[in-house]
């Protein structure tokens, strides 16, 4: 599942993922962003102009129960 999952706000910091390799993902178009700080993130949201987002401490959606499940359904296709 490491080649499968991209994580384009860290994904600079991580080796490189399948998608990548292939050439369907422009690498230097994703971040490196790292820690708990998000002064980037709000930045970024300031940037492309955006109102509504999700406050911090929600957790990741991959750690969600019904999505972790659907991620592991993908292993099986």
């Amino acid at each position: 599942l490491d080649e499968l999952l991209l994580r384009p706000m860290s994904a600079k910091l991580l080796e490189p993922t399948f998608m990548e390799k292939k050439g369907f993902v422009d690498r230097e178009k994703l971040l490196d962003v790292s820690g708990r700080g998000r002064s980037r993130q709000l930045q970024m949201i300031k940037d492309y102009g955006l109102k509504y987002y999700e406050k911090p401490g929600g957790g990741c959606l991959l750690t969600d129960i019904q999505v972790s499940n659907k991620i592991k359904n993908l292993k099986e296709y």
